[in-house]
């Protein structure tokens, strides 16, 4: 046997770690799509014209209640103050870098 399987055993074990956010787009993304999103970071709402074409998200999977396994559910990181805290970061590198 080859593939995933071969490899990694039963397919209710195949990935062990983080998703955030999980879209399944009805096309491929451009390599400026990606970009955009990455740039945008793991906080950023999808843009407009993506939210379109989106086939599948991570709400749908949850209200369909199809989550198997052993799944976390872990409070969003993505919450008012970690944003500001990133602002600030963001900030205190511009000010160290500026010409004095």
């Amino acid at each position: 046997s080859s593939g995933i399987n071969a490899e990694y055993g039963d397919n209710n074990d195949v990935f062990a770690g983080d998703m955030y956010q999980l879209n399944i787009f009805k096309r491929k993304l451009t390599l400026g799509e990606v970009t955009e999103m990455y740039y945008n970071g793991r906080c950023a709402e999808l843009c407009r014209a993506l939210s379109y074409e989106v086939v599948l998200s991570w709400g749908d999977i949850l209200e369909r209640g199809v989550v198997k396994g052993d799944v976390t559910m872990e409070d969003d990181e993505c919450n008012n103050w970690s944003v500001v805290s990133d602002v600030v970061d963001l900030l205190v590198q511009h000010l160290n870098t500026r010409p004095r």
